[in-house]
């Protein structure tokens, strides 16, 4: 056996045992928290534990006929080497939900408590799945399959987005026949806590903790040389003079641009001050910066691997 057939091979178990983890720690955060407190975890999965909770039908098995049709549009698009991992993971969670549920505990108590520990465990067993290049079929296939077209969009946010649909209807359905008049907003409340919670732990786990920490200025001055002479020797970041043209005035000049930590956006701002207080300062997130200084650049591009390689069978 070759040594690269040998190390294929080892990626694969990795693979394959690190989707199984994902899948029992997220099936903790459905038997343990989500369920036994009425909280929509979103996606088929809530789909199928609000089908569970009213028929009795056991839900891994609902949300596995869910995914039927989910699948089959997923392989028209991609080809079946794309969906490998995804339909393992999917088919190995929905299993793994319905063995669980007859040993793990139930958590009822604090209900803001619930959604808390519901969003950290949850983002924990989705971010290792998503990790190793899988999806567990459902909102999270649809997650993975934008990404392809929107690549700048985190995977969370995605899944923030299509989830509130989910959460919106099984919030209504759990408040028939409560007393408390406010338990749609309660219901709706505690599952927008889980679903963003989750959200932050599924992008810290993928693209790191940086993500958000970082501000992109864009400062316009006259003394643009100075400037930047004091970021680049005080603060150690780079900056980006960008050739620019006033629209009214037609007037040729530079417009500076620096990405720094949000920790030294007040230090870059008295650099500028003590400059020129004239100075025109924009500054905007950045959602990931990669480089020098930030995350490494070889980390990134071994996790988007996944996805450009879905796009690349996607073009043949």
């Amino acid at each position: 056996m070759s040594s690269l057939k040998k190390f294929e091979i080892e990626i694969w178990v990795k693979d394959i045992l690190l989707i199984l983890l994902g899948c029992f720690i997220y099936a903790m955060s459905i038997n343990c928290f989500t369920d036994p407190n009425d909280i929509s975890p979103g996606g088929v999965i809530g789909v199928g534990q609000l089908v569970g909770d009213l028929t009795g039908f056991p839900k891994g098995m609902f949300c596995l006929l869910m995914n039927f049709p989910i699948f089959t549009w997923a392989f028209l698009e991609l080809n079946w080497r794309g969906l490998i991992k995804n339909l393992f993971a999917t088919v190995s969670l929905n299993i793994i939900v319905d063995l669980t549920a007859q040993f793990l505990p139930a958590y009822k108590g604090d209900m803001i408590l619930a959604s808390i520990l519901a969003g950290v465990v949850g983002g924990i067993g989705l971010g290792l799945i998503f990790i190793r290049g899988a999806a567990t079929g459902g909102t999270d296939l649809l997650a993975t399959l934008t990404k392809i077209h929107m690549p700048h969009i985190p995977v969370g946010k995605i899944l923030f987005f299509i989830d509130g649909i989910v959460v919106a209807i099984s919030a209504v359905v759990y408040s028939i026949g409560s007393n408390d008049p406010y338990a749609i907003i309660n219901g709706a409340t505690y599952a927008a806590i889980l679903l963003f919670i989750q959200a932050k732990v599924i992008d810290t786990l993928i693209y790191g903790s940086s993500l958000g920490t970082g501000r992109m200025m864009i400062i316009i001055s006259k003394k643009n040389d100075e400037i930047s002479e004091k970021i680049m020797t005080e603060l150690k970041r780079g900056v980006t003079a960008l050739k620019s043209r006033g629209a009214y005035t037609s007037e040729e000049g530079e417009v500076l641009l620096s990405a720094v930590k949000k920790q030294e956006v007040h230090k870059t701002y008295d650099i500028i001050k003590s400059v020129d207080r004239n100075a025109f300062v924009i500054v905007g997130e950045a959602g990931e910066i990669t480089g020098l200084g930030f995350k490494e650049l070889d980390k990134e591009l071994e996790r988007s691997n996944f996805f450009k390689k879905i796009a690349e069978k996607k073009n043949k």
